[in-house]
Order: structure tokens, then sequence, then C-alpha cells
């Protein structure tokens, strides 16, 4: 397989975060479905306030899909997040 795909099929979006989660916060929330490789949480350049969305990578694709499975509707600092596949075009 295509080690980017293999990339792309472990990244999961995570949306509807709070202005104070942080990248620590994601690792913690979804360490116990595999180890994190990668967190990203996405924040305005100029003013770095967040935008309520962000990434994170699994080891393995099976992580992932649990990550997905078990994380999607969870309450993260006092939000429902929604977890879903990375879509890329």
């Amino acid at each position: 397989m295509n080690w980017k795909l293999e990339q792309r099929r472990r990244s999961i979006f995570v949306r509807n975060l709070s202005a104070d989660t942080t990248e620590a916060d994601l690792r913690s929330f979804f360490a116990p479905y595999g180890l994190v490789t990668g967190v990203i949480l996405k924040r305005d350049r100029i003013t770095d306030a967040s935008w309520g969305h962000g990434y994170v990578e699994m080891e393995t694709v099976l992580n992932a899909k649990q990550a997905i499975k078990s994380g999607n509707g969870q309450i993260l600092n006092d939000r429902q997040i929604t977890v879903m596949r990375v879509r890329h075009s």
C-alpha cells in the first residue's frame, strides 16, 4: 500500500472543540484507542483563536477506526465532539 494513502487512513478529523482544548487534551482523549502519533489544532494565524477543529493521527488504521467509532459524540471539555475519517479529494 502507498505510504501516503496509509497515512491518510490513520488520520481523523475532530470538530466542535472548545476554544480551550489543547493538543495535550486531544492526545489524552484518544490515547485509550492506541498511540497518537500527531495532533494539529487549527488556529487563526493573526489572533491565535481556535477554529474549533483539528486533526489526530493514530499509529494504525485499526486504532483510527476505533477512535472514530468510540470517540464520536463523546464529551471533551464540556463539548460534544464529532470524530470522523479525514476526507481527501
